[in-house]
């Protein structure tokens, strides 16, 4: 057997996990500033660069779950957790934001 075909272990899963717990630390960030007395210029700067990482993390988390979860010799567990860490606390935000626009419209 030759080194082309034999096939390799891959680490997606791990990847996404661990971009998932970064991405769910952000979040837990940007509730930890709302709680802080800081001046509104500060507090918007934090929010932002906080928000900014989150944004990109997230759907990086998801992508590199489903691409674990498409090959066939990678961690199929770690990216359904990281996909869960990633989706529950999105969907939160979200119908927190369907519900605010129900009420105050």
């Amino acid at each position: 057997m030759s080194l082309i075909t034999k096939t390799r272990k891959t680490y997606f899963g791990l990847a996404s996990l661990i971009v998932a717990i970064i991405s769910v630390a952000f979040l837990a960030g940007s509730y930890a500033i709302t709680m802080m007395d800081v001046s509104a210029g500060t507090f918007a700067r934090l929010n932002s660069a906080i928000y900014i990482v989150y944004c990109i993390a997230t759907p990086l988390a998801v992508g590199l779950g489903a691409w674990s979860f498409r090959k066939r010799n990678d961690i199929r567990v770690l990216s359904l957790i990281a996909f869960g860490l990633t989706v529950l606390p999105f969907l939160v935000l979200f119908w927190q934001f369907v519900v605010a626009l129900i009420r105050y419209n």
